[in-house]
């Protein structure tokens, strides 16, 4: 399939995560969340312009590192013809299982102007697959599952989904990562994949850009389009915009 045969391409560029905030809202990759949780202190705020069909969409986040395993986030996006906002927590588990960092997370989103609403809690583990050498970029991975409810105009459906994300993160600070997500027939019409580059231009300043076929202003969800979106994120307040820790 096209979607599994990009993903295997990315899977060779994938990156280290940064405490940057997806296009859902809690840190991690492009859409999906790692285990990884933004600095203590740090307020984290991002916009990005995503290029959605038939209407674009600028969704603005905002993460902060209330303590060391913790963290809550915002979302308001914005599009022409329909808003929408969420509000999410990550916590991350003051023990290792393994050799992976697990977390815990929980988001709400809301779209009056579709008249559509829901929740996701989810669970994913972030471990070291490589350590970054002068040849060779750091790897690591993630290994998450989510459940997901969806409601639109009072009829609801939910859904139960399996995610995986690989990262890479290279000698000369570039980062690059790849996203899967499993397909529920319930609630979409594909998986979910995505592909994403951020660079650190400063100690604070990060941009991004990538492709990925969730779809929405809060995109949780695989369609068959896939979309540009490019973006960057400020860092106020402790770590800068230093990777938050596994």
């Amino acid at each position: 399939m096209k979607q599994l045969l990009l993903l295997g391409i990315a899977l060779a560029l994938v990156c280290a995560v940064q405490a940057y905030p997806t296009l859902a809202g809690p840190t991690g990759l492009a859409t999906l969340p790692t285990a990884a949780v933004a600095p203590t202190g740090q307020l984290g705020l991002a916009a990005d312009f995503y290029n959605t069909d038939p209407d674009s969409t600028i969704p603005l986040r905002l993460v902060y590192g209330v303590g060391p395993n913790f963290e809550l986030g915002a979302l308001y996006a914005i599009q022409s013809n329909e808003n929408a906002w969420s509000v999410n927590a990550k916590y991350k588990l003051p023990v290792a299982v393994g050799p992976a960092a697990v977390a815990i997370g929980a988001l709400y989103f809301d779209s009056s102007d579709l008249d559509e609403k829901g929740e996701q809690i989810y669970a994913v583990g972030t471990m070291t697959l490589a350590e970054a050498s002068a040849a060779m970029p750091g790897l690591s991975g993630s290994l998450g599952l989510n459940w997901t409810r969806d409601d639109i105009s009072g009829f609801s459906e939910d859904a139960t989904r399996v995610f995986a994300g690989l990262d890479a993160a290279f000698a000369n600070k570039l980062s690059v990562a790849a996203e899967f997500q499993t397909k529920s027939d319930k609630v979409e019409g594909d998986a979910l994949w995505s592909v994403v580059a951020r660079y650190p231009f400063t100690e604070v300043l990060t941009g991004q850009v990538g492709m990925t076929n969730a779809f929405g202003p809060i995109p949780l969800f695989g369609t068959g389009d896939q979309n540009i979106f490019a973006g960057v994120s400020y860092a106020f307040g402790m770590g800068g915009s230093d990777e938050s820790e596994y």
